[in-house]
């Protein structure tokens, strides 16, 4: 007797272990799964469908009738769907959301401006502040203007603040860094360049 109680404890013990096992495996493949359906996009899909199937599956069990269940299924499918595109559909508008373009009739009186302001003109762009430069034709312009002023092919005008960006007797232009008007046309013809808010 002691050895057949013993037998079944180890048998017991050794169902345990395969079963504990066998869910950890599950649990380290369902992990796996879900990084690469997160990783390809799906995973809001998939809690979609998940979401939406168990929700029919509960109405069916409640004695809800499976037409409707069926329905509020695909009803809270598709919700969710939309629900997770709103992200994308946001970073999409703002996108393609138009820039507000300068008035030459304005700008072509400012005798003054920093590159910040100068790349967004040249970017056809108005600009917004004096150190903000926006992403796209407006950085690619900033970036020829800072090699510019540090060439010395634009002239600088010295700023009360120009100490922030000497270091060991050299100036290292920003996008506060402030030039005329006119060295930027010279600049700009120079390179074929034409823009109506630097006509006269």
């Amino acid at each position: 007797m002691p050895g057949v109680v013993y037998r079944c404890d180890m048998e017991k013990k050794v169902g345990l272990a395969r079963l504990a096992e066998r869910f950890r495996e599950s649990v380290l493949w369902t992990h796996v799964i879900a990084i690469v359906l997160e990783w390809l996009g799906w995973h809001g899909l998939v809690l979609s469908v998940a979401v939406s199937v168990a929700g029919a599956v509960g109405s069916v069990m409640q004695g809800i009738p499976l037409s409707l269940s069926l329905m509020a299924g695909f009803c809270v499918f598709v919700a969710a769907i939309y629900l997770f595109q709103v992200p994308s559909f946001v970073r999409a508008v703002r996108e393609v959301r138009p820039q507000e373009r300068p008035d030459p009739d304005i700008w072509r009186h400012v005798e003054q401006m920093s590159l910040a302001q100068a790349a967004c003109l040249l970017a056809n762009i108005t600009p917004h502040g004096t150190n903000v430069v926006p992403p796209g034709d407006a950085d690619g312009w900033y970036r020829a203007l800072k090699g510019a002023v540090s060439s010395e092919e634009i002239p600088r005008i010295p700023m009360v603040w120009d100490h922030q960006n000497t270091t060991g007797g050299m100036y290292y232009p920003d996008a506060e860094t402030v030039i005329s008007r006119d060295s930027l046309r010279q600049f700009i013809k120079k390179r074929g360049v034409s823009r109506s808010v630097f006509s006269d």
